[in-house]
């Protein structure tokens, strides 16, 4: 398995105003469709991708947010059911990702040290769309040496990830 910037934000590690402004808004307007553009939040260093994904039509640029709270129950379950994962898996963690927070992804690894078959591969200046980063190359050429040879493969430590603060 090869997780890439992996969707783990779940409510146990979200502040609770964000959890309760979920409920209300999902128990209130099912409906509405945010657009996250005020947000802030820069998904990849690509400037030509995310132009390139803003004029695709069949990109969602608008998401119900029921959607955004079933999203939410699978990140739930992703977080709650990482350490049963007993499959070789290769984590991929961009350290400029702002859409997945460290909190919830240093939780996944720390779920999974139970298992010996995986490894954590960090990059830099990988932000959460690795795969659509300017360093894309980088990161397939990573999970083929991973793919190829799992023993002799070069990850990185949970402690450059510096989760303990």
């Amino acid at each position: 398995i090869i997780l890439l910037a992996p969707a783990v934000w779940a409510r146990s590690t979200q502040p609770w105003y964000q959890r309760f402004a979920l409920f209300v808004a999902v128990h209130t307007f099912p409906g509405w469709k945010p657009t996250g553009e005020s947000l802030g939040v820069v998904a990849t260093d690509n400037v030509e991708a995310l132009i390139a994904m803003s004029q695709d039509p069949l990109v969602i640029k608008e998401t119900r947010i029921d959607a955004i709270y079933g999203l939410t129950n699978l990140m739930d379950l992703a977080l709650e059911n990482a350490s049963a994962i007993q499959t070789p898996a290769l984590v991929l963690y961009g350290l400029k990702d702002e859409v997945i927070p460290k909190t919830p992804t240093c939780e996944m690894l720390k779920r999974m040290e139970s298992q010996v078959n995986h490894q954590l591969k960090l990059y830099t200046n990988g932000y959460h769309m690795l795969s659509r980063d300017l360093q894309a190359a980088r990161v397939f050429k990573d999970m083929t040496a991973w793919m190829d040879d799992q023993n002799g493969f070069e990850s990185s430590s949970i402690e450059e990830l510096y989760c303990g603060q």
